[in-house]
Parts: C-alpha cells; structure tokens; sequence
C-alpha cells in the first residue's frame, strides 16, 4: 500500500489548490476523488477579494499559476473557452404573474482592476488537477472515488472503490457532506443543522435572452443593451435565481 504524507481528500478546486501548495513545499501529497467532486456548482463568480486571495496564495506558497485565477486573460484558452469575463452585478425584483418594474433593477459596476470572472467549474477543477500533479503531487491509478477512511493521526487509511487504498500520515477531507472524518467528529453544537432550509440548483443552458432584451426600461429611459460581461440576480418571494454568461451563447 503506498504511503503518503498528506492524502487531500476531494479533486476540485480547493483540494486541487491545496495539493498543488504542498507539493510544491516538498511534501508528499496525494489527491483523492471524492463522489461529490462532481456535484459542485457548474460555475463560480469570483469577486475582487477573491482575486487577492488567488494572488496572494501564488506568490506566498509560490505557485505562481493560481494568480490567473483572478486574471481571466492569464487563463488556459481551454478554460477561457467555457467560462466569462464580469463587469458587472445586476439585480431584479419578480412578482409571479407580473411584469418587472423598471425602478426595482439596478446595475452595480465591478470596480476591480482584475476583472472578475465566472468560471466554468468543471474545466477549471480540472486545470487546477493538472496543475497539482505538475508540481509534484500524487494521484491513484484511473482517480477511483475515495470511499472511507479509517486510522488515527499518523496512520490513516484510505480506501478507494476500486479496492485499493492508501496510506497517510495527515488527512484533509474536503471531500463534501459525507465527509467520512466530519462523521467521525460526532454531533458537536457546531456540525448541527441550520435552523433554516435551503437548496441549491445548478445547470448550464444556452439560447438564453438576455434580460435587457425582455424588460421595459421605463419612460424616458434608453433600452438597455444586452450585457454579457455580468451576472444577474432575480429575487421573488424566498427563492433567488441568479444568471451569469459564461461561454458564448451559454449562461448558468
């Protein structure tokens, strides 16, 4: 059974980076698939903290890559193909069965000297995987989904659906709302529900008419063009949908 230093423990875009930081450091890190890797949102919006943040982890842990993520020029031309450029953030009041009302849609510019992005996350998850195992990180043969960890600190066993599995001194489970170690932590006050529910759905669609092309910008104002560097958020009752471009052709 190979052993490891660190086993990280969901091939998205937080274990990837994180896998990528300390294999570069040196250490020997391993990234597992986890079943929810693919359940992640189909797109992300960033927001100029966000690009600091990516920045800042670049030239703190030198992986100077990461900093693309908050400079969309600076991407892979893969990457770039299927996600956006935003400018900016537009929100909408809707009331069921009635038309938008011009004086409840505003338009909010992104004042970063980044330009934010809405990035595609299936094909930046898996940049960011290639870019782990470039700086020396570790991947099981064929990426079998990890399905339980057993061990304590220091002798950690992963094991993967293909029958395998792997060892590890340090385990960092990112791996989602089964997380087997999260399980193990028991009930605590700070892993009980939240008092309220919510659900998140996610798809990427395309022939999406753009908002400026459906609603009436009012008396006296000019018809909005269509805008397809930002993202848009419709509030109606307790429900929130949210629009953002990200290929041509495509929004999410």
């Amino acid at each position: 059974m190979p052993r490891h230093k660190v086993a990280v423990l969901g091939a998205h875009l937080g274990g990837g980076m994180l896998a990528a930081i300390l294999a570069r450091a040196g250490i020997d890190t391993v990234l597992v698939d986890s079943p929810h890797d693919a359940d992640v949102p189909a797109g992300e919006t960033t927001v100029p903290y966000t690009a600091e943040v990516f920045e800042l982890l670049a030239r703190r842990y030198g992986v100077p890559e990461l900093s693309a993520l908050g400079h969309f020029g600076e991407l892979p031309d893969d990457v770039r193909r299927t996600s956006g450029v935003k400018r900016s953030i537009g929100f909408v009041y809707a009331r069921p069965g009635s038309r938008v009302r011009p004086h409840q849609v505003v338009q909010f510019n992104v004042p970063s000297e980044h330009g934010e992005s809405h990035l595609y996350r299936p094909d930046v998850d898996a940049w960011v995987h290639r870019l782990a195992l470039r700086h020396g990180a570790k991947a099981a043969p064929n990426r079998p989904v990890l399905t339980d960890v057993t061990g304590e600190a220091g002798d950690f066993v992963v094991e993967l659906a293909d029958g395998s599995a792997l060892g590890a001194e340090f385990v960092v489970d990112m791996s989602g709302p089964d997380a087997p170690l999260l399980d193990r932590l028991g009930p605590e006050p700070a892993l009980r529900p939240l008092r309220h529910s919510s659900r998140v759905l996610t798809a990427h669609l395309r022939g999406v008419r753009p908002l400026e092309r459906r609603v009436d910008p009012g008396a006296g104002a000019r018809p909005g063009r269509a805008a397809p560097r930002r993202s848009s958020s419709r509030a109606a009752g307790c429900s929130w949908c949210r629009s953002a471009r990200t290929a041509p052709g495509r929004a999410r």
